[in-house]
């Protein structure tokens, strides 16, 4: 590990809980096998990995401040849930703080809660990541299941975690971001 890349570590540990911080190193290591698998720059998929929740754990309040801040539009739908612009704020850190310019990495960051009407195979990882992620430990054979899945076909794999997430906000009565139906149409396997 280069001096660069433990203060990069540093950095983000000191942005989050342990908890948080042992999930984030779980969506990389999820998201550097996958890449691997599927032959995509493995540096990035980690590295986006590694990024994809810096601003997790801030305040509604901070994450809108934060993107007014940059002149950035918020729908009414992200002023009344504002979790859903982590991703934006922490693309944005990435940028800012790290110069990266990489806007497929960036985008991977940025979209990798609800998805996006047209992902990249990087963004796919990163989506598919973040739920091997949170599943890993609490629930082994979906997990399971879907790295199956995301191992036979990133598609697949985005396709399921859209099923199981749509699950998941009937079950628990949670509201659908505005843009989901939409993401998820476009990301049906054909």
């Amino acid at each position: 590990m280069t001096q660069t890349e433990k203060l990069t570590l540093d950095y983000i540990k000191s942005q989050m809980s342990e908890s948080r911080f042992k999930h984030v190193l779980s969506v990389a290591e999820n998201a550097k096998k996958l890449a691997q698998i599927h032959n995509i720059n493995q540096y990035d998929a980690e590295t986006a990995g590694l990024l994809h929740d810096l601003a997790r754990e801030w305040s509604g309040e901070q994450l809108i401040h934060f993107l007014k801040q940059r002149s950035i539009k918020i729908s009414t739908q992200q002023m009344e849930l504002p979790i859903l612009l982590h991703g934006h704020v922490a693309s944005i850190i990435a940028h800012e703080k790290f110069g990266i310019n990489n806007n497929d990495l960036l985008n991977s960051v940025k979209n990798h809660t609800s998805g996006a009407t047209y992902m990249s195979e990087l963004e796919k990882i990163i989506f598919i990541s973040d739920t091997l992620g949170s599943m890993q430990s609490k629930d082994p054979a979906r997990y399971n299941e879907i790295m199956d899945a995301a191992t036979e076909s990133l598609s697949k794999g985005v396709e399921l975690i859209y099923e199981l997430a749509y699950q998941h906000f009937i079950d628990n009565n949670i509201t659908i971001a505005e843009n989901f139906f939409d993401n998820w149409n476009a990301n049906k396997s054909k």
